[in-house]
């Protein structure tokens, strides 16, 4: 149970449990719209390869990260663009 005990050691505990589950659940959030998109490609047979090449995302990197669209080489250049961006 997550109430607050009386004692302060056990508050803090109850405190931090509190942080680590909203945390969990922000996570979990945030990947629920990716891993509905995996299970599109998936569906529709485009799963593994890269959106902007076509080529192979590889098994390694999909084994790392399952929700990723780009291959290494495509996701680099997106990362570059968005530091670009940024720094505009």
């Amino acid at each position: 149970s997550l109430d607050t005990p009386a004692d302060p050691a056990d508050a803090a505990s109850v405190e931090e449990e509190r942080h680590w589950l909203v945390n969990v659940i922000d996570r979990d959030q945030r990947m629920l719209p990716q891993l509905e998109m995996a299970l599109s490609r998936i569906a529709d047979d485009t799963f593994g390869w890269c959106d902007d090449s076509g080529e192979p995302i590889g098994l390694k990197r999909l084994l790392i990260s399952p929700t990723t669209k780009y291959c290494i080489e495509a996701q680099e250049r997106h990362e570059q663009i968005d530091k670009h961006q940024r720094q505009a």
